[in-house]
Formats: C-alpha cells, sequence, structure tokens
C-alpha cells in the first residue's frame, strides 16, 4: 500500500511580512517516514513548504500519485490550510485515508477531528509507534483500530484512545528517512553557505515555561540518545548525504555535560569537518562544554532569555539568574561561538517600562544576533490556559498564532498596536546598534 506524507505550505499564513527565507527539514515528519517504512508501506513524501507548492498543484500532485492514505504534520497556524489539504484530496477521492499529526494535534486532538470533517485519524503524543501501528490496522481494513494514541470518528461521536507511553529507550528509534526529502532545498543562508539537515538528540524539557508546548508532546523527563547513536546518525549525513551543517533543535543540547563532551569528542575525533547550531540556557554551560562544542564545530549558541524583568520571568516560570546572562555571553564568545538569544514582548504583567528595559537589555547584552517575538499562548500550554481563563484569546483563526505582528492575548498592559510597533522597533533598534558597533570596531581595527 502506498503512503503520501506531506509537508504543508505556509505561504498562506506567513505571507503578510517579510521573511528571511529559511526552508527546514519536517524533521519530525522524517521519523515517521522511517517509521512507516519498516511496516512495509511504500512512502512518498511532498515537502510544499521547500517546494513552494500553491494548493492547486500540491493536490494534483496528490492525486497523480495516488496514495491509499495521506499523512500531514502541522503546528497550530498550518493546521487551517492542513485541513483544507485533506478537505481537497477527500473531494477528489473519498477513499484515501486522511491522517493528521504535529504539535497542534498534539494538543488538540479531539478539537481537532472536531474542526475538520474530512480527517479520518488523529495521531497524538510520541507518533512513531502510534502511526506505524495505524498503518498495519489500515492495511487489514480496521476501521475502528484500538490503538493508543490516535482519535477518530465513530458516527457523530469522537472518540480517542489513551495516550501511548513515551519510548524510554530512544535508541531504538529508527533514523530519520532523509533519503526520502529534497535536502538540497533545506537552506539557512545567515548561518549556513550550503544546505543543512535537522538533528534531535534528546526528547523532553526538564523545565516549566509557560509558553512552551514541548512537555505536551515529548514530556517533562528528558530522555538522551546515546553519544554513540548520534554520532551514528551524524555519520549517514554526512557520508551517504554529504551534508556538514546540522542544527540540533533539542530544546536544550547542552544538559547532561558527559554526553554533550562525547558528542562533541566524537564528532571532532571522527573528523566530520562540521559546522553546527545548537541551543542552551544559562545554567547549562561552562568552560568544559564551550571548549567541546568549539572543537566539534559549534558555531551559534541560542539562549532563550526572554524579558529582562526580574518580575516578568518569575511569572514565565523562566527560573534564569540575569546577572549571569552577560558574562555567559561573553564566555561563549571567548571560545568563538555566536549568540543568539529570543526575547518575548507583551508577557503577563508587561508594560511599556518592563518591555523598553528588554529592549535595551538585548542590545547591551553582546548576542551577536536577537529574536523578538509576541507572546502567543499556543494550545497546550499554561499559558493557553491562563489566556482562556481570562477571557483573553483574540482570535479564532489559527493562521494567527505565529509570533510576528500578531497578538491573539493580550495579558500585558500595553496595547496591541503597541506590541506590533515594539515588534518592529526593537528588531530596528538592534540593527542599528549593531551597525554602530561593527562601524567603531572597524574605525578602531584601522
Amino acid at each position: 500500500m502506498k503512503l503520501l506524507l506531506i509537508h504543508p505550505p505556509s505561504s498562506e499564513v506567513y505571507d503578510k511580512f517579510k521573511r528571511k527565507s529559511i526552508d527546514r527539514l519536517p524533521i519530525g515528519l522524517a521519523y515517521i517516514a522511517a517509521a512507516a517504512e519498516n511496516t512495509g508501506w511504500d512512502v512518498e513524501v511532498i515537502d510544499a513548504e521547500a517546494e513552494k507548492l500553491a494548493l492547486p498543484e500540491l493536490v494534483s500532485r496528490v492525486n497523480n500519485r495516488k496514495p491509499d492514505a495521506i499523512g500531514i504534520t502541522c503546528t497550530t497556524p498550518l493546521f487551517p490550510i492542513s485541513s483544507k489539504i485533506a478537505s481537497l484530496v477527500k473531494g477528489e477521492n473519498p477513499d484515501i485515508v486522511t491522517i493528521l499529526g504535529g504539535p497542534h494535534i498534539n494538543a488538540l486532538p479531539s478539537e481537532s477531528l472536531r474542526d475538520c470533517a474530512d480527517i479520518d485519524f488523529v495521531v497524538f503524543g510520541e507518533g512513531e509507534q502510534t502511526f506505524a501501528e495505524l498503518l498495519e490496522s489500515i492495511s487489514k481494513g480496521i476501521t475502528k483500530p484500538a490503538i493508543s494514541g490516535i482519535g477518530y470518528r465513530q458516527g457523530s461521536k469522537i472518540i480517542l484512545n489513551s495516550h501511548r507511553n513515551l519510548i524510554r529507550n530512544i535508541d531504538s528509534i529508527p533514523f530519520p528517512a532523509r533519503h526520502k526529502f529534497p535536502l538540497e532545498k533545506y537552506h539557512d543562508p545567515d548561518r549556513y553557505n550550503e544546505p543543512y539537515t535537522l538533528m534531535v538528540s534528546s526528547r523532553g524539557c526538564p523545565y516549566n515555561c509557560i509558553f512552551c508546548g514541548s512537555s505536551a508532546t515529548w514530556g517533562r523527563k528528558v530522555r538522551f540518545r546515546s553519544a554513540d547513536n548520534v554520532l551514528d546518525e551524524i555519520d549517514i549525513v554526512v557520508n551517504q548525504h554529504g551534508i556538514r551543517n546540522i542544527t540540533f533543535c533539542d530544546d536544550t543540547f547542552t544538559l547532561g555535560k558527559k554526553r554533550v563532551i562525547d558528542i562533541c569528542s566524537g564528532i571532532a575525533e571522527r573528523g566530520y569537518n562540521l559546522e553546527f547550531l545548537c541551543s542552551s540556557r544559562i545554567n547549562t554551560i561552562d568552560e568544559n562544554r564551550l571548549e567541546a562544542l568549539a572543537k566539534a564545530g559549534c558555531k551559534e549558541l541560542s539562549f532563550g532569555i526572554e524579558s529582562a524583568d526580574e518580575d516578568i520571568l518569575h511569572i514565565l516560570r523562566k527560573n534564569i539568574d540575569l546577572q549571569k546572562v552577560i558574562p555567559i555571553f561573553e564566555m561563549v564568545k571567548r571560545f568563538g561561538i555566536r549568540v543568539h538569544s529570543s526575547y518575548i514582548l507583551g508577557n503577563p504583567g508587561d508594560t511599556r517600562e518592563t518591555i523598553e528595559k528588554t529592549i535595551e537589555f538585548a542590545i547591551e547584552s553582546g548576542t551577536d544576533a536577537a529574536q523578538f517575538s509576541i507572546m502567543t499562548p499556543y494550545p497546550g500550554t499554561p499559558l493557553w490556559n491562563l489566556a482562556r481563563m481570562e477571557g483573553a484569546l483574540k482570535s479564532n483563526e489559527y493562521s494567527d498564532y505565529k509570533w510576528y505582528y500578531s497578538v491573539v492575548a493580550n495579558l500585558s498592559e500595553v496595547s496591541d498596536q503597541e506590541l506590533i510597533d515594539y515588534q518592529r522597533e526593537a528588531y530596528n533598534r538592534f540593527e542599528r546598534a549593531k551597525q554602530v558597533k561593527n562601524y567603531r570596531e572597524t574605525q578602531v581595527a584601522e
């Protein structure tokens, strides 16, 4: 039987503002493709985002390939277009089984079935084993499978089966099926000169930030892949796919000091000549880790700072010490590693003063790059629950949930338009300050 996996296009969601052209391997879908291959299904992939496909062309390709089932992944802002794809495909061929998964489905499985009548199954939670078992059931013609981690309809009733236990040994999960994807199309031009890929070395996050939906899928207990398992995947990426640029998309790559050093030592010893990026936290980085990261080819570390106000950080449950931020940034840069830091505007309790403080902190921190997001309450997060409890949700359109120039819930003391203006101003001020700094450094050097 034939399965077609789809990464939906985002142009309809993000075309209202300028974005730098960054195309990413949909790593979750690549894991699902590997699991599906192991069931014996014929697996194909359409990455409509990377290929810049409009909906009519995407649907035409689906119809030409005549799959028995399609699987679509979606974040919250992409749920409407993913639903539209399912409906258009069903309209052309009602016999195709439509399956949706991804972060939005993990958070709202029942509501997703309710909101789109053309979805046959949803897969929620950690998806590899669930999806493989669902394909086995579809092969046997079972319409109401007793599989943990799925939902479906029974007449007008929505059925959600029990949650599946998380995979304890994540070394047992097959490597992502990158050979199914257009790897040459994944670029991040600000960071790499050649194509790059995403990689995950752990699942889960032990922290409890109110805006993060990681635990909805992975839980708060971190499960680590072994260093050898990670290195074996890197070997495939380098030697089979010819890619030497990797972005690790763990919630916090630098958790587990020995494991991080073992991975980095293995990269250096095997001579992969990589360039890679990863995420960190102020409390999970030190000189030993930095030395190992630098020798292995780490070019950038990303830190979530979020606010420069202690009270706001407490509300966010961020649990970092602001006094340590600048010294840590300076230490990272001494090892030749760039610093990227992220900040959120419009947090619960934010005022003009706290937002100004955050923008100024970002400018003065020494970070090489900064991201300024508008607080967005994604389903499945404590922030979402707070926004609903306060009656603060302004939009039922999930395509509005996108961090940039869109306010879907405002729990701050600043107006919606001011938040949008602050976001634009933050980027402009940061870039101007960086240009002035670079000019002064050039003058000194001359």
